[in-house]
């Protein structure tokens, strides 16, 4: 799985959202991918596509992992 939006590096600032695609390829075919934010699965979905609305609300400031 490779992380298409946001960047590595990217600052998020005066948001309150933002939405994280991915993308997956395989010799054959991709049956799941699992989105994790800081640890935490935030989403699971079937095929080579994700997107997910991350909401900001209540998120400490800082740096966050995404994979």
């Amino acid at each position: 799985m490779t992380i298409t939006s946001p960047s590595s590096g990217t600052i998020i600032t005066g948001k309150t959202s933002v939405t994280i695609t991915a993308k997956a390829t395989d010799n054959t075919a991709v049956a799941k991918q699992k989105l994790y934010i800081d640890g935490i699965l935030k989403a699971s979905v079937t095929g080579a596509s994700l997107s997910y609305t991350w909401s900001l609300s209540g998120i400490a400031t800082g740096s966050h992992t995404i994979k």
